[in-house]
């Protein structure tokens, strides 16, 4: 092998073990913070939770897809609401309400770029038709600020994903990569609104909705060659043991029923484990939500 090659293919091999690394500390570190700073709250009172919870989290991902807007920001949103349930600063239907408004407001100045953000304040307030202004906001801030000690940026299944991604085979296309980018954010928007997934990590959302992307490719968009490649480095770089492993896949399983009703699929879901708390009138609950007909949490019924 000529010399210019030997070295071309140290420099790339060097240049992906750099990668990998790196990958590997940044899963790392957002792994101890989902599990520390950043844990998820369970358990949250009625009504602050179920059908309503899921409602007004559908309502955040509407906003921020017709905004064009970083859909980390809404799954930031949703920690940020659940853990003001979680500190009682929410007693009432109109708190839940605005502090939903506020923490979308917060996250979209932690994940997306302030000075390009298509939401102003004044716009937020428009979609509250009424029931709160400017000042009430800018309050609800100071108070989530303080509430969160200033902690701002929880580590999203975004986050998570888009590391993961870095990990596919050079050789995938494109839009091999689009597709597993796409559904794999249709998952994790699944599970950050249902409660049904509430004790999954976001590590573990983002791992299982990019299995659920995988079993609803086509054959021909990945050879199983690259696919087994990839989901080994996955296990290997997120240290995934057998007992995770297994949890993401079965998550994943459940992740795509319930994409599989909310596309008009009449067969039940799967009413075991997880799932027990995701009815069968699933699609009929989300057809129903005033989130399939606008933007404003005010449309959301008690």
């Amino acid at each position: 092998m000529p010399s210019s090659s030997r070295r071309r293919n140290k420099s790339s091999s060097s240049s992906l073990s750099t990668t990998v690394e790196e990958v590997r500390s940044k899963l790392d570190h957002m792994r101890e913070l989902e599990c520390t700073t950043y844990k998820r709250p369970l358990g949250l009172p009625e009504p602050f939770n179920g059908l309503w919870r899921q409602q007004i989290v559908e309502w955040m991902y509407t906003l921020v897809k017709c905004c064009e807007l970083q859909h980390s920001a809404a799954a930031a949103a949703a920690h940020f609401l659940d853990v003001a349930v979680a500190r009682n600063l929410i007693e009432t239907p109109d708190d839940y309400q605005l502090v939903a408004m506020t923490a979308l407001y917060v996250s979209l100045k932690m994940y997306d770029t302030p000075s390009l953000r298509a939401i102003k304040l004044q716009s937020l307030v428009e979609l509250g038709n009424g029931d709160f202004n400017e000042e009430d906001i800018l309050i609800m801030e100071r108070d989530l600020l303080n509430i969160f000690e200033w902690r701002l940026s929880p580590p999203t299944p975004n986050c998570f994903l888009n590391e993961c991604l870095t990990l596919l085979p050079k050789e995938t296309s494109i839009v091999t990569r689009s597709k597993i980018e796409e559904l794999a954010l249709k998952a994790i928007e699944i599970a950050v609104a249902r409660d049904s997934f509430a004790n999954m990590k976001p590590s573990t959302i983002a791992h299982s909705a990019i299995l659920m992307s995988f079993h609803r490719m086509d054959q021909g968009d990945m050879p199983l060659s690259q696919l087994h490649d990839f989901l080994g480095s996955l296990e290997h770089v997120g240290d995934m043991d057998r007992n995770s492993c297994h949890l993401a896949a079965y998550n994943a399983v459940l992740l795509d029923k319930v994409l599989e009703g909310l596309q008009g699929c009449p067969e039940p879901w799967l009413e075991t484990g997880d799932a027990t708390t995701e009815s069968r009138s699933h699609k009929n609950e989300y057809e129903q939500s005033g989130v399939a007909d606008g933007v404003s949490p005010n449309s959301v019924a008690m």
